[in-house]
């Protein structure tokens, strides 16, 4: 049978197939066979994300990329945190990611209280933020290590070591696959010289590939 719905805007209308999916999938039909169709590939990446809030596993290999995924500019942030313990701006933003850890009022009331130049990581440790803790303890395992090193410290330390939704653990492990590739192909292009192939350097490489959009497909499964 073919149902009708008439919907407002285009996120409603991919809002009710989910929830027709969730009756289909609750009735034994398997999730592999449910798919949605939408006018234009530019309007997969959005119709996956509402799907995923809605506790829908999702795939569309070919139509993901890295700079587009949240987990990637928490990533970056961490990376640059890392690279610069007194980068006042980064600090404020990763405190404000609720996947950080920290709760969004005790966020907003610390940037509030604190002088702009004055916030960085040892300011989030007195705050007793546990996200300061951790990098404090990234800072200090990433000296005289390559980029390739820390980007798989901060991947195994930030975002597989904790059970979140599979949705979002399985795009982490997408995130942390990429940027990790990414950097073994840097160094290893670079002659395998840790000195020749710093965090800053994939950082600037990073930034300029989205300065550039020249983004990158993710490594899904």
């Amino acid at each position: 049978p073919i149902g009708l719905i008439e919907c407002a805007y285009p996120r409603d209308e991919v809002k009710s197939a989910g929830l027709f999916f969730q009756e289909k999938i609750k009735d034994g039909v398997e999730p592999e066979e449910c798919a949605l169709l939408v006018p234009k590939n530019s309007h997969v990446r959005s119709a996956m994300r509402v799907l995923e809030e809605m506790g829908l596993q999702v795939s569309a290999p070919g139509s993901l990329y890295l700079f587009e995924s949240p987990q990637f500019a928490l990533f970056l942030r961490i990376l640059k945190v890392i690279n610069n313990p007194f980068a006042a701006s980064e600090i404020a933003e990763l405190i404000l990611d609720p996947a950080c850890g920290v709760k969004p009022l005790d966020a907003h009331r610390f940037i509030h209280k604190t002088y702009a130049r004055d916030i960085s990581v040892e300011k989030l440790v007195e705050e007793e933020f546990e996200i300061g803790t951790k990098l404090v303890q990234a800072i200090e395992w990433s000296q005289g290590k390559s980029a390739y090193e820390i980007a798989q410290y901060v991947g195994e330390q930030f975002f597989l070591g904790s059970s979140p939704e599979h949705n979002d653990f399985v795009r982490s492990v997408e995130v942390v696959r990429t940027l990790l590739h990414l950097a073994l192909t840097l160094e290893t292009k670079s002659g395998g010289k840790r000195e020749g192939f710093e965090l800053k350097n994939f950082i600037n490489y990073l930034e300029r590939l989205q300065e550039y959009g020249e983004d990158i497909p993710l490594a899904v499964f």
